[in-house]
Parts: C-alpha cells; structure tokens; sequence
C-alpha cells in the first residue's frame, strides 16, 4: 500500500504492508521495496485533483509491476480506525 504520509503508513501498516512516499511521488528508493509485492495499493490523500492525477500516474506506472487498485475514500488514512480500514480494504 503507497500513502502519501507516515501517520497513514503507520495506520495503515496494521492492516497490511505500508510505504509513505512523503509526498505524491514515491522515492526513487521506494522501487527496491516495491519489487517484493505483484499487487499494489494506492490511497492518496484526496484533498486537490493534483493528487488525484499523481494518483491515476502512479497506477499507470506500477500496472507494469502487477495489479494495481486506486482506493478513493472522503477522508486520508490516517483518520480512519484499524477496523475501518480492514473494511475499506478487504470488505469485512
């Protein structure tokens, strides 16, 4: 899963595997880490188009490394329980 801070890589980290790119665009370091997984997770803070762009990029990017799903929710990450985001992730 790629978000775009610590706090909602730390929240997210106990759902499942983590990274904060500090930004919208992920570390060029980032890319030894992403090699492990085959399906990628992207959840962007939603607070301007230029990140929803940045995040649609992304998916692009790594569609050549495996599957890819973009997750669009009204709030960041970090703002939503351990139990919301099980929810959000995988439906239970």
């Amino acid at each position: 899963m790629l978000v775009e801070d610590v706090i909602s890589s730390i929240k997210v980290g106990k759902v499942t595997n983590s990274l904060a790119m500090l930004s919208t665009n992920p570390h060029p370091m980032a890319k030894d880490f992403l090699t492990q997984f085959d399906k990628f997770y992207i959840w962007l803070d939603v607070d301007n188009p230029q990140v929803i762009r940045q995040g649609l990029k992304l998916l692009k990017i790594l569609g050549n490394m495996g599957e890819t799903k973009l997750i669009k929710t009204p709030k960041d990450p970090k703002y939503y329980t351990t139990d919301e985001i099980k929810s959000i992730l995988y439906g239970t």
